[in-house]
C-alpha cells in the first residue's frame, strides 16, 4: 500500500484528499461519532488522529509495540480503543491525545476491537482463540473461550486467526462473524449460538 488515508466523496467518488504521516501499511479506519476527526491505525505502530475537515494530523498516538490492526471511537467519542500483535488493546484519550489503559490478558496478538453501544464494555478477539470481554475502566471481568477457531488466514506462511466483532445494539450479544456462519454470544448466559449465515 501507499500507507495513506483517502478521503472520498460518496456521492461523485472522487478522492478529496489524502493523509499523509504514516510509514506503514493502514489497516483501520474510522471516524468520530460526531465526524469531526477520523482514527486511523498502521503497521508502523501508531495510531493517529486527523482532523475531518482540513485533513490536518491532530495526535500520533505511540505505545504498541507491534502492528496495530484496529481502532475504534467509544460511543461519545472521549476514548478511542485500538488493538496490536503486541498482544495488548489500549484505551486513549481523543482530545488529548494520551494513553489511558493498557488492556492486557491475550496471549497472541489482538486482531479486533469494538465497545459496547453503552460504552462500558469492550469487546477483543485474539489468535489465542479467545473473545475477552472488559470493564472499560478495569482489568478483564472474564475471558470467553470459543469452541474452535475464530477465521483462520494465511500471511507470510504463518497461520492467524482474525475476526470482525460486532457488539448488537442492545447490548447484549456479540457477533463474530466467520465466512459461511456466524456465531452469537450472549453476554448473561455466556452461551454461544451458531447458525448459517444469510445469503
Amino acid at each position: 500500500g501507499d500507507d495513506t488515508v483517502r478521503i472520498w466523496d460518496a456521492v461523485t467518488g472522487e478522492s478529496k484528499y489524502t493523509l499523509e504521516g504514516h510509514t506503514g501499511a493502514v489497516n483501520s479506519v474510522v471516524y468520530s461519532p460526531d465526524g469531526k476527526y477520523i482514527a486511523s491505525c498502521s503497521g508502523d505502530k501508531t495510531v493517529r488522529i486527523w482532523d475531518a475537515v482540513t485533513g490536518e494530523s491532530k495526535h500520533k498516538l505511540e505505545g504498541h509495540t507491534r502492528t496495530v490492526n484496529s481502532v475504534v471511537y467509544s460511543p461519545d467519542g472521549k476514548d478511542i480503543a485500538s488493538c496490536s500483535a503486541d498482544k495488548t488493546v489500549r484505551i486513549w484519550d481523543a482530545e488529548a491525545g494520551k494513553s489511558k489503559h493498557i488492556l492486557r490478558g491475550h496471549t497472541e496478538g489482538v486482531y479486533s476491537v469494538v465497545y459496547s453501544p453503552d460504552g462500558k464494555y469492550i469487546a477483543s478477539c485474539s489468535s489465542d482463540d479467545t473473545v475477552r470481554i472488559w470493564l472499560v475502566t478495569l482489568p478483564a471481568r472474564y475471558t470467553l473461550r470459543q469452541a474452535g477457531v475464530i477465521w483462520k488466514a494465511i500471511n507470510d506462511g504463518e497461520e492467524k486467526l482474525n475476526s470482525a466483532l460486532k457488539i448488537d445494539v442492545d447490548g447484549k450479544r456479540i457477533t463474530i462473524d466467520e465466512q459461511e456462519i456466524y456465531e452469537k454470544l450472549d453476554l448473561e448466559t455466556k452461551n454461544w449460538i451458531a447458525k448459517a449465515k444469510d445469503k
